[in-house]
């Protein structure tokens, strides 16, 4: 077995996983298995998904009790009987050459780890891309692209690495678009217990892991990353704050001391996972709170740890992230985006 596709599920939509599975079993490259981890979805969802190992033999669904998507994708490698192992959601999809160009990348240049471009889409039937026959994949190998490949992962637009003319990125972010060989897998595991930004904490170890593993670029399609009203991105979150705050906690030691670009590059991103603690939680529709339990709640959470450490500004600190920085530590922010909010509601 050439390849383990593995898929953490968690009382998913059916037709979601459906979907995507069959996005794989349509992939121009065959030597694969598709590693579906129930990670103790109800019974109804679960049983539904044990039925789709009927649609191939490559298919095996395995359940497990709920520890987390982290936990699931670990369990996943653990269980995968291929060389190289790729990490998809189980609501996305992968275009049909994403395997058999991806084997192509790691052979041509000697990597441990290739990665393609994701596009964010609403639906993937209305997207008529066409695969690239000629791919020259663009290795990571000096210090500066190290640096380079670490700022992207939180600024999503260094050099050309963002979104081309067709809206393709390179998320370095993500886990997802990534074929790469079981042991890099098996070495560097998703951090337990860790659900929210699990995949950030993991794609910094491995780029600061360079030194042992080879990673290449692949300027193409391979997958498609679909947001709709369903998307995880999109759901009310009651405890986002504090899953957030648990990453931001293994995060902020490894920036005390970085150089300025990429310092600047993780406060911009510590920035927007506090907008989305706001908008996701707070002024989200399904949150019952009044207006001053939630003012007080977030002003709580951004007077502890590791808030408390991640909004003191260095010097080299831009004076738009500085501003802002001074605002959430008053915690004005909360009560301006609930303005913001229902001004465009009128």
């Amino acid at each position: 077995m050439q390849i383990s596709v593995i898929i953490p599920v968690y009382n998913i939509d059916i037709e979601d996983l459906r979907r995507c599975v069959l996005s794989i079993l349509h992939q121009t490259y065959s030597d694969f298995e598709i590693i579906i981890v129930d990670d103790g979805s109800s019974l109804p969802i679960a049983d539904n998904i044990n039925e789709l190992q009927k649609l191939d033999s490559r298919i095996k669904v395995m359940h497990k009790n709920n520890e987390g998507v982290s936990a699931a994708r670990n369990f996943g490698v653990s269980q995968s009987s291929g060389n190289y192992v790729m990490f998809a959601d189980g609501d996305d999809c992968l275009t049909p050459w994403a395997l058999e160009q991806g084997i192509h990348a790691l052979e041509i240049s000697d990597s441990d780890i290739a990665i393609g471009r994701i596009l964010q889409t609403e639906n993937v039937i209305h997207n008529n891309c066409q695969k690239s026959d000629d791919i020259h994949p663009i290795v990571i190998s000096s210090q500066e692209d190290r640096v380079k490949f670490e700022q992207h992962i939180y600024l999503k637009n260094v050099d050309n690495w963002g979104r081309n003319k067709n809206g393709w990125m390179f998320n370095l972010e993500g886990c997802w678009s990534r074929l790469m060989k079981k042991s890099v897998a098996a070495e560097i595991p998703f951090m337990n217990g860790i659900t929210i930004a699990e995949d950030t904490i993991w794609s910094v170890d491995l780029i600061r892991n360079y030194k042992c593993f080879k990673i290449c670029l692949v300027d193409d399609l391979w997958y498609y990353y679909i947001q709709n009203d369903k998307s995880v991105l999109h759901k009310f979150s009651p405890n986002l704050g504090e899953a957030i705050s648990r990453a931001i906690g293994i995060l902020n030691p490894l920036y005390e001391n970085c150089d300025e670009k990429l310092y600047n590059a993780y406060i911009q991103w510590v920035l927007s996972k506090l907008k989305q603690i706001i908008t996701r939680g707070y002024i989200n529709e399904e949150c019952k709170l009044t207006y001053s339990e939630k003012k007080c709640a977030f002003g709580s959470l951004i007077k502890n740890d590791p808030w408390k450490k991640a909004l003191v500004p260095r010097k080299c600190v831009k004076l738009v992230f500085r501003v802002k920085m001074l605002l959430y530590r008053a915690n004005i922010m909360l009560p301006m985006f609930m303005i913001i909010k229902r001004m465009r509601g009128i």
